[in-house]
């Protein structure tokens, strides 16, 4: 499978480099969402959420170490989150600081939930953009793609994992995104890249919610990986890709209030309009 080559020219990504995965999967919910949301008005950097995502990813990553323990998995975990965290109304570092170590015992205990007995770690944290890594690349913002993890199962094929983490229950937006799985933009994004990069298509991707509030749970989620499916998706997202580069240069007045995807409409409605 080549690189990809949008048939029309942007005025952002040049030829074989597209947006991140998830300013494309933004995009495809709602142009107009997606330019209020950061790409043309600046927006937060910071949010207890975000802080609390990444410290758990941070823990995971010393769990999936060989001979690494829960405590120290831990200790990187709170440490990060607490030289991050800034005042803010609505969370207390107290509270969020719970929440999070409930979740890394947790990943610790359950982690065969999403992780079979008996697979290789291929990477945490692994940047899939060998076709950026060039000095025209490397001057562009948003356009790199990270995954969580990438195993090798058992029988041999590679997977493609990416970890959700909620610090309070929010069932009803887990079980639409799980039931719209096939249609996740950004785990297709990461599944394409990681076949340039290694010349290996995966067999599958898998998103894994932790809720870390009221009550602590795993909740994993998978989809099949098929040529059909790829060829599908670069079909879908190389319009996608040239309206959001030619969108930095346009007024996001001018941009349709809708939603191009399954998920039907627009999350954020009251914000666009």
């Amino acid at each position: 499978m080549g690189r990809v080559d949008p048939t029309a020219p942007s005025t952002t990504f040049p030829p074989g480099i597209g947006p991140a995965p998830s300013q494309t999967s933004a995009f495809i919910r709602c142009p107009r969402l997606w330019a209020l949301s950061g790409v043309l008005t600046p927006r937060e950097s910071w949010t207890p959420h975000m802080l609390a995502g990444q410290a758990l990813h941070r823990a995971l990553e010393i769990l999936l170490r060989p001979g690494s323990t829960v405590a120290e998995a831990l200790d990187s975990g709170v440490n990060m989150l607490r030289l991050g965290w800034k005042p803010t109304g609505e969370w207390t570092l107290e509270g969020v600081e719970e929440h999070v170590k409930r979740g890394i015992r947790r990943l610790s205990k359950d982690r065969s939930d999403f992780i079979p007995e008996g697979s290789e770690i291929l990477g945490t944290e692994m940047c899939l953009d060998h076709q950026n890594h060039t000095p025209e690349a490397s001057a562009i913002p948003g356009t790199c793609a990270i995954a969580d993890l990438i195993i090798r199962e058992p029988d041999g094929r590679v997977t493609i994992v990416d970890l959700k983490t909620k610090l309070s229950s929010e069932m009803r937006w887990v079980e639409r995104d799980l039931r719209f799985l096939p249609a996740d933009h950004q785990l297709w994004d990461y599944t394409f890249r990681y076949t340039q990069m290694a010349h290996e298509m995966p067999a599958r991707f898998r998103k894994v919610f932790l809720v870390c509030s009221p009550k602590v749970f795993i909740l994993p989620g998978e989809v099949e990986v098929t040529v059909e499916g790829l060829r599908q998706w670069r079909l879908s997202t190389r319009d996608g890709w040239y309206q959001m580069g030619m969108g930095k240069q346009a007024s996001y007045d001018r941009m349709n209030h809708h939603s191009c995807s399954a998920f039907g409409g627009c999350p954020m409605q009251f914000h666009c309009l």
